[in-house]
């Protein structure tokens, strides 16, 4: 698996919501939630409302699912030590410092700042088509590491491509953002956010509860 090194400057983290508002995400409004990654629905409320009116730039039949909102610490950690030992394998003679960078691109450092669902403002996310009740073809499985995971792949098929556009395009209008590395991750607020954003803070901090 060919993994890019991402080099990224780091914003200063600020909190601005205090208490940190969160909810539980429902099945409804146009969103499920799929329990097959994480069975904790928590998210900022702020995010929540954007993709809730995200749904407005959606054809009528598709639905959002969520599979993962708000991902503990604890969590991130075992995804990162699963990372690790398959870009290890992949590139055997890198030093530490090398496969930590190489890692950071598909799961963030958990020694770190973290992930932006530690901020609980990040989700992993895709579409429904709500007349036959199945996800749209995006081109691999929802949280895989391979070679077509990045948004704009060009080892997809042009059906895949324009569903990712549907996606990407609907959470953007509401500046919820793409993270490019993978299709199925946006955010709004967190370090990521801040930088494919160009900002120098963040809108929010890590949570700090399991």
């Amino acid at each position: 698996m060919q993994v890019d090194i991402v080099e990224e400057y780091e914003p200063d983290i600020i909190e601005t919501e205090e208490p940190p508002q969160l909810i539980a995400i429902e099945d409804k409004d146009g969103i499920c939630f799929n329990p097959q990654s994480s069975t904790d629905r928590r998210l900022r409320r702020v995010v929540y409302d954007k993709i809730r009116a995200a749904k407005a730039q959606l054809p009528d039949h598709l639905d959002f699912v969520i599979y993962e909102a708000y991902r503990p610490r604890s969590r991130q950690i075992r995804l990162w030590n699963d990372i690790w030992d398959i870009v290890k394998k992949s590139y055997p003679g890198a030093g530490e410092d090398e496969l930590a960078l190489r890692c950071n691109t598909f799961v963030a450092n958990p020694y770190k700042v973290g992930s932006g669902h530690q901020f609980g403002c990040a989700v992993d996310i895709t579409l429904l088509d709500t007349r036959n009740n199945c996800e749209l073809d995006m081109g691999c499985e929802m949280q895989a590491f391979c070679d077509t995971t990045k948004t704009l792949s060009t080892l997809i098929t042009e059906s895949q491509a324009k569903n990712r556009r549907i996606l990407c395009e609907a959470l953007q209008h509401q500046g919820v953002i793409n993270y490019p590395s993978e299709w199925w991750h946006f955010s709004y607020g967190d370090r990521l956010w801040a930088i494919l954003t160009g900002r120098q803070k963040t809108l929010y901090a890590p949570l700090r509860f399991g």
